[in-house]
């Protein structure tokens, strides 16, 4: 008798009390009211949104089997998405270009509803991207609102308003996966897609090993250096951010963008494993100006108060994190083992 959008999955309670009739249904996404008021037909139907769902939205993709389409997301222009298959690892789905007729095609997720007044960032693990092929990723309310572009391999958290247009309070709308390329069957491989509230765990980077002497996905080679997970007899797990050309005398990298509220989320932890001889490095946070968080500190654990020094942040920051290194030897820097930002001292 009542339909929803295709992600559905529904659940009927109905309560009989003389002629009214009362159904709940329960989506996915958000509950409805149903309210008849006689059993007489034709029935008159009165639909309520009770509220909007601030619970997150994650994809896994589940093993479903070798080269299937995931139920949830759908082939739309010129691309498909399949999990598994090829030799991939399970919980994983592919989006390649379908054919060679233009140079792009997305998916598309299906529609859901949530609160963007209490969700604020969009996590993307990407295992592999093909040779000379790129992706982007919208989020589409019938408008697209681009979250990502360019990234590589890794874990990247977004801030899902760190690009216009600002999202708040509820919105309806699906995600777009987009992959450019020249080559059929050709594309980038996801391993989960979450749309949560980052501000409740703050921001951790423990730079996960992911090979030797490997770019971590999340951090990007800005200036004159550059940041690699191990290698260089380094242990697992750290990066180090070392110089390109030690003739300029300094370099820096960034983190990807992303949202804290900083009346929460006031000090930084920074674990340094080692420092080159004849280097130093200094810790900013960048919003459009960069805020001095500490310089030319020792090997050790670091626990910095972000408010100690000029400007004060508070309130709501989209902003990304740069590691500045300075020498005059090629290759020399600095390697770290964590950096946090939290509610506490620890």
């Amino acid at each position: 008798m009542f339909s929803e959008s295709r992600k559905c999955i529904m659940k009927n309670h109905v309560f009989f009390s003389g002629l009214l009739v009362f159904t709940v249904l329960t989506t996915s996404y958000s509950t409805r009211l149903f309210a008849a008021v006689s059993l007489s037909f034709p029935i008159t139907v009165t639909f309520l949104d009770v509220s909007a769902p601030t619970t997150p939205y994650l994809e896994h993709y589940e093993e479903t089997g070798d080269d299937v389409r995931p139920g949830s997301w759908w082939d739309v222009d010129n691309a498909v998405i399949r999990t598994s298959g090829t030799g991939q690892p399970k919980g994983t789905a592919k989006v390649s270009l379908a054919t060679t007729s233009k140079n792009y095609g997305h998916v598309e997720s299906d529609g859901m509803t949530l609160n963007f007044d209490t969700l604020d960032t969009v996590r993307l693990v990407i295992l592999s991207v093909d040779s000379a092929t790129a992706f982007k990723v919208f989020l589409d309310d019938g408008a697209r609102k681009e979250i990502a572009s360019g990234l590589g391999v890794g874990v990247h958290d977004i801030g899902i308003n760190a690009t216009a247009p600002i999202w708040s309070g509820n919105k309806s709308f699906h995600i777009d996966l987009l992959v450019e390329s020249a080559t059929a069957n050709t594309g980038t491989r996801f391993d989960e897609v979450w749309i949560y509230k980052q501000s409740t765990n703050g921001y951790v980077e423990h730079f996960e090993d992911l090979g030797d002497d490997v770019r971590p996905g999340s951090w990007w080679d800005v200036d004159n250096a550059t940041i690699r997970t191990s290698g260089l007899g380094q242990p697992k797990g750290a990066a180090k951010v070392a110089l390109v050309s030690g003739a300029k005398g300094y370099g820096h990298v960034e983190s990807d963008g992303m949202t804290l509220n900083f009346d929460t989320f006031k000090y930084m932890r920074i674990v340094v494993t080692q420092i080159d001889s004849g280097t130093a490095f200094k810790v900013f946070l960048d919003d459009g100006s960069r805020k001095l968080i500490c310089e030319y500190l020792n090997a050790g654990i670091h626990y910095i108060d972000i408010n100690a020094s000029a400007p004060v942040w508070s309130g709501t920051k989209s902003f990304h994190i740069d590691l500045l290194i300075e020498g005059s030897v090629d290759g020399t820097g600095t390697t770290f083992d964590e950096i946090k930002i939290g509610s506490q001292e620890n």
